[in-house]
């Protein structure tokens, strides 16, 4: 290893990965609520130095988010698109990985691993996906054994889901379950770095159908499962998109909902230059205002088209556009509710 390199284990990894996410999704919402607030301060300043002060704080606000979405980019998930997989050979073939990889954590830790059902069932969940989730709760349990007790690996299977349930021997109570399961967050008291465990093993799932849960057994340790769908589909709008729009307040507004409704979000204050960002490629759905009168994030998009990217894009715009929108988009018009935002997307993905 090169002087200077830090190296990682898996799961290490995963949680840093996750502690980025957090980072983001807690600036994304100070950046909203001070947006607002500094629009709100501005229609009452009629003083031209106040006006200019405020002027300047907008600009710092998109500096940081601005740096925020540098972080993003480097924190963004891989999103997987699987094909169903055989579900007991998935979960068998995880389960060994992972316990190979956690063999120093887990060397004296008596870990009792039931068999697996024979099933010919499946599911569309990718192991690399799976291997996420089974190294978090593989690893929130031996940091409370710290190396003795005992660890049980059982794998349910039934009529709709199939369940992986992990379950140690050390007294538990409600209060740090409560804990351990809390999104964890800087803008609210109590964060601690154990709430990643949980927080980056439910992500790992999440756009797969998968959930991820803690309850104390009657002998009094904890219990993790993982519960997976069996040939499940993923129902969300869109796991990565790009929200250009040079409006502060809008921006931040529609990162909001977008990250409401489960996505990884990009934000850019340029509709203008959509077609020469960095990461438009990666994306799954582009948010664009119109720019009007000049049609600027229009014109961008149609260049986009002509470069052959056909990426769904909904189409945002403060009055009707008065020319043909490009193909696989969809027109909304401001103002508009979370309800008709999520259709739009809906409808530019369905093109």
């Amino acid at each position: 290893m090169a002087r200077g390199e830090v190296h990682l284990a898996p799961a290490e990894r995963d949680r840093l990965q996750q502690f980025g996410n957090t980072i983001v999704h807690d600036l994304n919402n100070a950046v909203f609520a001070i947006t607002g607030r500094l629009e709100l301060l501005k229609r009452r300043i009629d003083n031209p130095a106040l006006q200019g002060l405020a002027t300047e704080l907008g600009k710092t606000i998109a500096f940081f988010e601005s740096i925020n979405a540098s972080i993003s980019t480097v924190c963004t998930r891989s999103i997987p698109h699987p094909d169903p997989v055989l579900a007991a050979e998935t979960v068998s073939t995880t389960l060994d990985e992972a316990i190979t990889e956690l063999q120093d954590s887990l060397h004296q830790t008596r870990v009792e691993r039931q068999p697996i059902p024979a099933s010919e069932r499946m599911f569309r969940v990718p192991a690399s996906a799976l291997a996420v989730c089974v190294r978090q709760l593989l690893s929130l349990h031996c940091m409370r054994l710290g190396g003795t007790g005992t660890l049980s690996i059982t794998t349910r299977f039934e009529p709709l889901v199939v369940q992986l349930i992990f379950e140690d021997d050390r007294e538990v109570d409600q209060e740090c379950i409560a804990a351990l399961t809390r999104s964890p967050s800087f803008l609210a008291p109590g964060f601690e770095f154990e709430q990643l465990f949980v927080a980056t093993a439910a992500r790992a799932l999440r756009d797969l159908g998968g959930k991820v849960s803690l309850e104390r057994v009657a002998s009094g340790g904890l219990r993790s499962s993982v519960s997976l769908t069996l040939t499940a589909e993923s129902t969300r709008v869109a796991q990565r998109v790009l929200i250009a729009d040079d409006e502060m307040l809008i921006r931040a507004l529609l990162v909001q909902m977008l990250e409401t409704l489960g996505a990884d979000v990009i934000p850019s204050d340029a509709p203008e230059s959509i077609d020469t960002h960095p990461d438009i490629r990666q994306q799954q759905l582009i948010v664009v205002d119109a720019a009007m009168p000049t049609h600027a994030g229009l014109k961008a998009l149609e260049r986009l088209r002509a470069q052959g990217v056909m990426i769904p894009a909904v189409v945002i715009s403060g009055a009707p556009v008065d020319r043909e929108l490009p193909a696989k988009s969809t027109g909304l018009l401001k103002p508009f509710t979370m309800a008709t935002f999520e259709a739009a997307c809906q409808l530019a993905l369905a093109r």
